[in-house]
């Protein structure tokens, strides 16, 4: 694993309508955190990026390629996942709902589009 790969962005056509005149603000923040993640990272990662909404948020998948890093926005809400088990190892934490992003089922947020084809329009 090498953590200077670049990094190519592709933006699901819903998270580019959504992040609007803030998307390259959001793809520094993005490009800033990724840097950090990926010298822990193997393989792929799965990252929120700030929330645009109440519950609402973007959610970045990393993929690890030989030669680069792809990374896929797009937009995402929060969901509870299932209550902490009564045995987990921080009694503090037992019973606790965590959520989770989850990316929104929707054509838009399927159909992606490199970063740099974005400012470039």
């Amino acid at each position: 694993m090498t953590d200077n790969k670049p990094f190519f962005v592709l933006w699901s056509n819903a998270a580019v309508e959504a992040a609007g005149p803030n998307i390259s603000a959001l793809q520094a923040e993005l490009i800033e955190e990724a840097a950090e993640i990926v010298s822990q990272a193997r393989d792929w990662f799965c990252h929120p990026l700030r929330a645009y909404g109440e519950d609402a948020c973007y959610t970045c998948t990393g993929h690890e390629l030989e030669d680069r890093w792809e990374i896929y926005v797009q937009t995402a809400q929060y969901r509870d996942l299932e209550p902490l088990r009564g045995d987990h190892p921080d009694p503090k934490m037992r019973g606790k709902i965590i959520k989770f992003p989850e990316a929104l089922k929707q054509a838009d947020n399927e159909i992606f589009v490199p970063y740099e084809d974005i400012v470039a329009r």
